[in-house]
């Protein structure tokens, strides 16, 4: 499972985030661009209940206009042979 937080998203809110998904028992692997950063989690997911992380202000709706999925991932169907 992958996080995308708001862009320029504060220490404070990347902090309370990962203690999140820390508190489900997952080790959080942050990855922070310019404008973006994403978390990923690694574990067991399925303890995760996603409704306590979507609620949080810092993580992004991808419900809103202009957030979407890209072509690639959309697309997406069966694992490249590369």
């Amino acid at each position: 499972m992958i996080i995308v937080l708001k862009q320029k998203v504060s220490d404070e809110d990347l902090k309370r985030v990962v203690n999140k998904v820390e508190k489900f028992g997952l080790t959080a692997h942050v990855s922070q661009g310019e404008e973006t950063t994403i978390v990923g989690l690694v574990g067991d997911v399925t303890k995760v209940d996603s409704k306590q992380i979507e609620v949080d202000e810092a993580v992004t709706d991808p419900t809103t206009k202009g957030v979407a999925d890209s072509e690639r991932a959309l697309n997406y169907h069966e694992p490249r042979e590369d």
